[in-house]
């Protein structure tokens, strides 16, 4: 009978037993599936957010493109508005070319209040200072305006958060899709140019600026986006948040030149102020085409519409070629191709060759804006998340130093030489100098994790 009881209570306890073990089995399944519609969840929403993200960089590099291409379309129509020469013109482009100096603080402080403020503030800017630019007839308001423009121009606050946020193999593509975008305010140009600009009046150029004004409410999609995981897990940003340090600012500041980055920020460096000098020189490139070439005002606007395949060009293939082939080899082939086609295009002009224009119109714009674009993501590549804003904004002071040296140079020289020979001269650099740095000192960067670049 005691036996009998014996057996009864043990296969009771062997039945709760069970019972606990299939509730806790229950349990966990249960937490695993909560688990995998959470994570399922978060993979859509980092998805959609990653579409968000792109279509708004996007929006920012149309306005970028255009905000910042379209007056070198029109300087002859300025010149006669503010009645002023091609030395007084690189004068006014010196001084503003000074608001390219504070990028380097807009970068850094991406760094410190994160990436997301930044490229608000610079896609609100750069709207506002083109309406300023639109109401500027005389030269002094023209060159402040300028300066302002130019406080926001090219801002890198995308690029750091899209590099941030992309699988790594495929930032460089969705990096020159956004760029592909951006084409778009290129293209626009020669066709407002044909409706906005009348050629009896002088003082229409300003018309063109009206498009540029759009940028300041379209900023506002930014509150929607988020910051980026590789800038919050910064401990040196949890630090900061505690407590406003000066040596934190100056450390920073200095990072990019410690024993470790210093070759490589010092070859960003040159490269970028020899093609900050070109961007100068050629910021006249519509006057040389009015008064060397004897065509009517409509042609020029579709030179200018035919260069933009150039931009086209370069944002559609270099991100599937540097993804492919690598970083170097793509820079090292623009840098010949900027020299190159410059040289040839101020020859076919010269000679007035129209369909030779056509041609190496292209090829400049290939060999230039492949330069500056592709330095803007290799240098961002080549550094620690940690500093990626402070060599970012130190690419930027070097591209400003090349224009500010530039315009200066340019402002002498257009004194006793064409124009033609003056880009010849400022381009013959970065077929020499870029090839070598890029292979004697840089990494190859191609699908490397940026969160664990050292």
């Amino acid at each position: 009978m005691v036996d009998e009881f014996q057996d009864s209570e043990d296969s009771e306890d062997s039945e709760d037993s069970q019972k606990n073990i299939d509730e806790k089995s229950n349990d966990e399944n249960s937490r695993k599936l909560k688990d995998t519609k959470s994570s399922l969840k978060q993979q859509i929403f980092n998805k959609h957010y990653l579409i968000f993200l792109i279509l708004f960089a996007a929006l920012y590099e149309i306005f970028d493109s255009y905000n910042t291409s379209f007056y070198p379309t029109i300087v002859s129509y300025i010149q006669n508005d503010l009645q002023i020469g091609d030395s007084e013109y690189y004068l006014i482009l010196t001084i503003g070319s000074l608001g390219l100096y504070a990028v380097i603080i807009v970068q850094y402080l991406s760094d410190i209040v994160g990436r997301k403020p930044i490229i608000i503030v610079s896609f609100f800017g750069m709207g506002l200072s083109i309406y300023l630019l639109g109401q500027s007839h005389v030269p002094v308001a023209f060159a402040i305006s300028l300066f302002l423009m130019y406080i926001f121009f090219s801002s890198d606050s995308w690029v750091i958060m899209l590099s941030e946020e992309a699988p790594k193999k495929r930032r460089g593509t969705y990096t020159y899709i956004i760029l592909l975008f951006g084409v778009i305010g290129v293209f626009i140009i020669p066709f407002l140019r044909d409706i906005l600009i009348i050629e009896s009046d002088a003082s229409s150029w300003s018309n063109m600026t009206l498009i540029g004004w759009l940028a300041m409410p379209i900023s506002l999609l930014g509150l929607f986006l988020r910051e980026t995981k590789a800038f919050q897990d910064q401990s040196e940003f949890k630090q900061f948040r505690r407590k406003w340090s000066k040596d934190v600012i100056i450390a920073k500041i200095k990072k990019p030149f410690d024993k470790v980055n210093k070759k490589f920020m010092f070859s960003f460096i040159i490269m970028s102020i020899i093609v900050g000098m070109n961007y100068a020189s050629f910021q006249t490139i519509e006057k040389f085409f009015t008064t060397t070439l004897s065509v009517s005002s409509e042609k020029i606007s579709d030179i200018i519409f035919i260069a933009g395949l150039g931009s086209l060009i370069v944002f559609g293939l270099t991100g599937i070629l540097t993804d492919r082939f690598g970083r170097r080899i793509i820079l090292t082939i623009y840098s010949v191709l900027l020299t190159g086609g410059i040289s040839m295009l101020v020859l076919m002009t010269v000679s007035e060759n129209l369909v030779g224009v056509y041609i190496f119109v292209v090829v400049a714009q290939i060999g230039f804006w492949g330069c500056f674009t592709l330095l803007k993501i290799y240098c961002i590549e080549c550094f620690n998340t940690n500093i990626r804003g402070a060599v970012s904004g130190w690419r930027s002071f070097s591209f400003a130093v090349g224009f500010t040296l530039g315009s200066l140079v340019s402002s002498y020289l257009v004194s006793f030489i064409s124009l033609g020979a003056l880009y010849v001269i400022l381009g013959v650099w970065s077929i020499i100098i870029i090839p070598i740095l890029t292979w004697k000192i840089l990494p190859e960067t191609k699908s490397k994790n940026l969160l664990v670049v050292s």
